[in-house]
């Protein structure tokens, strides 16, 4: 598996447009639109480069394009949100793990955070072992916390801090 993580720019918006409109995967993310069109994509990648504290990367196999990966840094409370998502094709063969180690060296390596989080909802199993695989701790679960797209969703909490990673307790 040749897994890598790249800056993210205006040659994935077809890419981005073409794997990200499938109601699958917007209804495992908190505000990924469906239908998701070239015009999001191009919102996106606007909004990205108007803020500094956004880190995102394409997920590429080989150099092809599978998904996206990203971090929120909040500076002031040295931590980053993780989030992440990838093509439906593209499920289940451990590329988002690999993607999440890689982010996971760049927040802490290089952001110099002291904390990673990330939330998934309930039912979400694959994104929920992404973080388990990269020893990631159930930190909590908000009950019935998110509506999207008419469904109430349980909210699961995760963390990992930079003495967990220090440790070696964060490489697959």
């Amino acid at each position: 598996m040749n897994i890598s993580i790249r800056c993210i720019g205006s040659e994935d918006i077809d890419d981005i447009a073409r794997l990200a409109n499938n109601y699958s995967i917007a209804e495992n993310t908190a505000n990924l639109p469906y239908p998701y069109t070239k015009k999001h994509a191009k919102l996106f990648l606007d909004y990205l480069h108007e803020n500094e504290q956004e880190h995102v990367f394409a997920i590429c196999r080989d150099s092809e394009f599978v998904g996206i990966i990203g971090l929120v840094h909040e500076e002031e409370h040295k931590r980053a949100e993780l989030g992440y998502w990838l093509g439906q094709e593209y499920w289940n063969f451990g590329y988002a793990s690999a993607a999440a180690g890689m982010a996971i060296d760049y927040a802490f390596c290089t952001l110099g955070i002291n904390k990673i989080y990330s939330k998934c909802f309930g039912g979400n199993t694959a994104s929920k072992r992404v973080l388990e695989k990269n020893c990631f701790t159930l930190e909590g679960c908000l009950k019935e916390h998110f509506l999207r797209f008419g469904k109430f969703k349980d909210i699961f909490c995760f963390g990992l801090l930079r003495e967990q990673y220090e440790k070696g307790e964060a490489t697959l």
